[in-house]
């Protein structure tokens, strides 16, 4: 290979590797979200409510996924960076973990006390981030005795 071709290739690769970046790595505006979880009526401490966004900007740009911990008055305010600090404007799916109070197992092996019925699989529960301050409307579910039914598959397809 001749010392041109060699230098068309090198530049042919470096111009490629300048294109591989977004160019701007800046986060999306985030907006202050609170929220209160209620299970059977009363006020849920200690769950985990996980937004997943459906609708917000591309995965590079939203790289963390907003989430929140309920204190034991049942609310909680969102953290995508920094504690506290927002969510992106945007639509979410809601999922929410709550772990069982049991003492001695390792918080990996605890279970869920709503039995999965509002993992990324079975929750039916979603929000909208506007930008300014959001104040969600009550998650109120009931209290569930056990998992949700295995899915049998897609009707029709079977």
């Amino acid at each position: 290979m001749s010392i041109d071709r060699r230098l068309v290739f090198v530049a042919l690769f470096a111009f490629g590797l300048a294109g591989c970046g977004s160019g701007d790595d800046t986060p999306p505006p985030l907006h202050p979200v609170t929220g209160k979880v209620m299970v059977g009526g009363k006020p849920a401490a200690g769950v985990q409510v996980f937004f997943l966004p459906t609708s917000t900007g591309t995965p590079a740009k939203a790289v963390m996924n907003p989430h929140g911990t309920t204190g034991a008055d049942g609310t909680f305010q969102v953290t995508t960076y920094v504690k506290d600090d927002g969510a992106p404007e945007g639509n979410y799916m809601v999922m929410m973990f709550w772990q069982s109070e049991e003492d001695g197992k390792s918080e990996a092996d605890q279970d869920d006390r709503f039995f999965g019925w509002h993992d990324a699989k079975h929750t039916k529960l979603s929000a909208t981030v506007k930008a300014g301050t959001n104040t969600l409307p009550t998650i109120s579910v009931p209290e569930v005795k056990g998992p949700p039914p295995v899915s049998q598959g897609i009707p029709g397809r079977n």
